[in-house]
């Protein structure tokens, strides 16, 4: 069984110059998957809903407002560009999701999300 249903990630054009991050939707029940490709001048990324920063080992500061943030392991970017899914698991309302350099720091972009009931 195929996480992402058999669905492809969001079309987005490469860029080794410019960081950018397409959803495959804006909102998701909890628990879904949701699709995405992003682009940018940084070899390996990690991506997170909710945080403000990602350390290099992955630990994260989470957004003012928001008790914990979601993170996933790092993602090779190959040709500048990367695609995966990600299993939604944070708590229902409005969220961030942000890509981050692997090496630490704040998000290179970001997208809203909002995360309904299952």
């Amino acid at each position: 069984m195929r996480l992402n249903g058999g669905r492809k990630p969001p079309e987005l054009a490469a860029s080794c110059h410019t960081p950018a991050l397409a959803l495959s939707a804006s909102s998701i029940r909890r628990g879904g998957p949701l699709l995405y490709t992003t682009v940018g001048p940084t070899d390996r990324v990690v991506l997170a809903i909710d945080a403000a920063t990602v350390a290099a080992d992955g630990t994260a500061t989470p957004l003012a407002g928001h008790p914990q943030a979601q993170v996933v392991p790092p993602k090779q970017l190959a040709h500048c560009k990367a695609s995966g899914v990600l299993g939604v698991q944070v708590q229902p309302g409005e969220h961030v999701v942000g890509v981050f350099p692997a090496t630490g720091g704040g998000p290179l972009t970001t997208q809203p999300l909002t995360v309904t009931e299952r």
